[in-house]
């Protein structure tokens, strides 16, 4: 929990170097968060609408559905900030991100270059992430 709040009080920082730890600390805490929130939503969601559903019909779930909207628009900076400070422990430009809004080949591309080992030492985005000194 510590690396999810400690790139929640980065919100907004998209310089510097995050490790693959934490990153993908984050990532496993907010896939969790997602989750239990799209379970409480599933919980609550009215049964009667069957093949008819419009996606206007969202507001009949209520509660769930508006938290579930409101933590999505509260962690969508610091998601974009943490993947683009990934991006730069490999040494590419957080443009990159931009590679996962190409259907199909662009997230499994966007998925490799995340899971890429960060560069040893300094690099030109900044200090080597703490996680890797002995």
């Amino acid at each position: 929990m510590d690396e999810y709040f400690a790139v929640l009080q980065q919100y907004a920082n998209f310089t510097g170097r995050a490790g693959r730890k934490e990153y993908w600390r984050f990532s496993l805490v907010q896939i969790g968060i997602a989750f239990a929130l799209a379970m409480w939503l599933v919980a609550v969601f009215p049964n009667e609408l069957g093949d008819n559903f419009r996606w206007r019909d969202l507001g009949a779930a209520g509660l769930p559905f508006y938290v579930m909207m409101l933590y999505a628009l509260a962690t969508f900076i610091p998601t974009c900030a943490v993947t683009v400070r990934r991006l730069h422990d490999c040494d590419y430009s957080g443009w990159w991100l931009l590679v996962g809004l190409v259907p199909y080949v662009g997230e499994v591309a966007l998925f490799a270059l995340l899971c890429f080992q960060g560069t040893a030492g300094d690099n030109r985005f900044g200090a080597e992430p703490d996680e890797y000194r002995d």
